[in-house]
């Protein structure tokens, strides 16, 4: 019989912790609902009648996301986990 015996070194990655939603009470129709009933910058009509006011993209999208995230946040919380590491091979997949 032949057989042969190779020591690898065999380390574990150390482990992350990383940030998920959860999804386990998430129900799509309320969210939608709940968007719906959000009020997106009433108060600012960025293509009203004067042209010379400035328009602030980048205000913009922070209030959208601020808003959105906000509503994610009540439907589908985050949460973190200890995930245990995985690329100690990298060359093998």
């Amino acid at each position: 019989m032949v057989y042969c015996i190779r020591e690898l070194n065999w380390r574990k990655a150390p482990s992350e912790i990383k940030v998920f939603r959860n999804y386990a009470q998430y129900d799509p129709v309320k969210f939608s609902d709940e968007l719906k009933g959000v009020v997106w910058n009433c108060d600012e009509n960025p293509f009203g009648a004067s042209e010379e006011q400035n328009i602030c993209v980048d205000e913009l999208w922070t209030d959208f996301e601020t808003i959105f995230l906000e509503v994610a946040d009540r439907h589908a919380p985050l949460i973190q986990k200890k995930v245990r590491g995985l690329d100690n091979n990298p060359w093998i997949r």
